[in-house]
């Protein structure tokens, strides 16, 4: 069924609005075409990227995450645990206190008063 047009008629009027409704129709479509492959464009590249950052900066290869569980043996509660002593941090060469430090000290700040006239 067709809805008359401007002018009142089904007309020349008519095939002009028809036409144009089909031109933005197309032009709209192909905007979103596009979005949708430029979308697709920049994930694909951004997850190649992202494996390239990884794989550099990992130091190998990826490991899948783990999805079975520990095993725990069936005597766990009689296992005893050996803990050795910690050695002591060894001292630091510079205390926070010698003037050698390079930690910065913040400034003190005097407060700003507006000009006066």
């Amino acid at each position: 069924m067709r809805f008359p047009h401007p002018g009142g008629g089904f007309g020349f009027g008519a095939i002009v609005t028809d036409v144009m409704a089909g031109l933005a129709f197309i032009i709209g479509l192909v905007i979103v075409v596009g979005l949708i492959v430029v979308l697709v464009r920049f994930l694909l590249i951004a997850t190649k990227a992202a494996e390239i950052y990884v794989a550099k900066n990992s130091g190998g290869a990826i490991a899948p995450p783990s999805t079975t569980t520990p095993v725990v043996p069936a005597n766990a509660a009689s296992t005893t645990v050996v803990t050795e002593p910690i050695p002591a941090a060894p001292a630091s060469p510079a205390s926070p206190a010698s003037p050698t430090s390079t930690k910065q000290v913040p400034r003190t700040r005097t407060p700003k008063l507006p000009p006066s006239v």
